[in-house]
């Protein structure tokens, strides 16, 4: 159930931290507005959670972070920044370095193992490749990485 305006507020009079849950499959990032120290006891409190239903949180791939610094979730890298040509600051997301990186093992491995392919069969792998890797990154702000 999602918290209203006024069990915001409440929250916020008594110094307790807001936070929202995003998951994807097995996959969830916890945003806490609050304290380095209020989002270390969340993680705690989350781990005790779900330890009784035999899951444990992946120490490698657990941390916690300021949005200025930014984060990896599943392929995107979320981040904070001012925008350009203002002195306004919004949250971006855009491709981050290990999705390029993959991607660009993938092509490359398409490309040798086709020497002996005709041209168009090796363009339609190709381009079948990058059509799904485009949309499914077109949400964030990829024109850069596309480029």
């Amino acid at each position: 159930m999602m918290a209203g305006d006024n069990d915001r507020r409440r929250r916020r009079r008594r110094g307790e931290p807001l936070y929202r849950l995003v998951r994807y499959a097995d996959d969830f990032v916890v945003l806490v507005s609050g304290t380095e120290a209020q989002a270390k006891a969340l993680k705690t409190e989350v781990a005790v959670v779900l330890s009784p239903i035999g899951l444990r949180l992946a120490e490698e791939k657990t941390g916690v972070c300021h949005i200025s610094e930014g984060f990896d979730f599943l392929g995107f890298r979320i981040q904070r920044k001012r925008k350009r040509g203002s002195s306004k600051v919004f949250v971006y997301s855009w491709p981050c370095k290990k999705a390029l990186a993959s991607i660009m093992a993938k092509i490359k491995a398409i490309t040798r193992q086709a020497t002996n392919q005709l041209l168009s069969d090796l363009l339609r792998q190709i381009n079948a490749a990058l059509r799904g890797w485009t949309v499914y990154l077109r949400h964030g702000c990829s024109k850069q990485t596309f480029a």
